[in-house]
């Protein structure tokens, strides 16, 4: 493939981000479509279908986007949203007598979404999660989920924006993390510099008589702060609208703050509804289309907690 000097250049720019692969890492390069289909081979043979570092595409800008492996506080918020979703609408339609809907919602988190049939129309997208709705061998993407580690808050909007606008999604969850500071505990071969390889017992009964009174950190050990604290987490839900296609906010819902728990209970009310679920006009769930999707708190609280503390 030809390229100029700038392509080029950003080209390996974009090979040496992909190959370098530092956790929570996200970079945007304009690279024509060829560029992307290289960079996702060369993921493909260095990592397998480990699923990151993951490399999408839109032609509308001609953007390669770069997202290196998600830390483990990024993969427990994920794994929390998909479960709420799928546990909380089935258990919603049966609670109504109508369970038997719950079969036409399938998790779409290990799918690739492809919107375009040719190179000019190409948009390659993967969400964090989120649910497709199947009836007459049809499929529709009904929710997408994207979650953020520190990552701009802007950037996460524009990602489940694209969703609702180019993929006609209706209901987008976004879930913001801030980590103060950034970092994760050293490899285990760097602790062996601390005197930790014959000591782990120690240090994990330590994290673990830290954890009730600090669940989110700081978690020190022989002086060393080993992992970032979770400092604020929260939950926005977008809708789009049917007739005029744009894309509308919920109030946040703040679940931690200044790295306290702020969300409580085990039946919370965040503004998600059995609507928000299931495709436009859907007949089958009239009367119970504003029932909500009540979250369990104490639950989201315990996967954060793991997340932050990755041993």
């Amino acid at each position: 493939m030809y390229l100029s000097f700038t392509e080029k250049k950003a080209y390996q720019n974009a090979l040496d981000f992909l190959i370098a692969n530092e956790p929570e890492q996200r970079l945007d390069f304009r690279l024509p479509f060829d560029c992307y289909l290289a960079l996702e081979e060369e993921a493909r043979k260095r990592y397998g279908d480990e699923g990151y570092p993951r490399v999408e595409y839109s032609s509308k800008s001609s953007t390669v986007t770069i997202y290196t492996c998600q830390s483990s506080l990024h993969v427990k918020a994920s794994q929390f949203l998909q479960r709420w979703i799928e546990e909380g609408v089935r258990r919603e339609l049966v609670n109504h007598g109508r369970g038997e809907l719950g079969e036409r919602l399938r998790p779409i988190f290990d799918e690739t979404r492809n919107a375009g049939d040719d190179e000019s129309g190409e948009l390659v997208k993967k969400p964090d999660g989120g649910l497709v709705y199947f009836r007459d061998f049809r499929s529709v993407t009904v929710v997408a989920i994207e979650v953020g580690v520190s990552e701009k808050y802007e950037k996460l909007v524009a990602d489940v924006t694209l969703w609702m606008e180019e993929f006609h999604c209706r209901t987008g969850i976004l879930f913001s993390l801030k980590e103060t500071p950034r970092f994760r505990y050293p490899a285990r071969q760097i602790m062996n510099a601390f005197s930790l390889a014959v000591d782990l017992e120690p240090f994990y009964d330590a994290i673990i008589e830290i954890g009730p009174n600090q669940p989110f950190g700081p978690y020190p050990y022989r002086g060393h702060n080993w992992f970032g604290s979770l400092d604020s987490a929260f939950i926005e839900i977008l809708r789009r609208d049917p007739l005029t296609g744009i894309v509308n906010q919920s109030q946040r819902v703040d679940v931690i703050e200044n790295g306290h728990m702020r969300l409580q209970g085990d039946n919370v009310d965040v503004g998600l509804t059995i609507e928000d679920l299931f495709p436009y006009g859907q007949e089958d769930i009239v009367g119970i289309q504003q029932e909500p999707i009540r979250l369990d708190a104490n639950l989201l609280r315990g996967y954060l907690q793991e997340g932050v503390v990755d041993i």
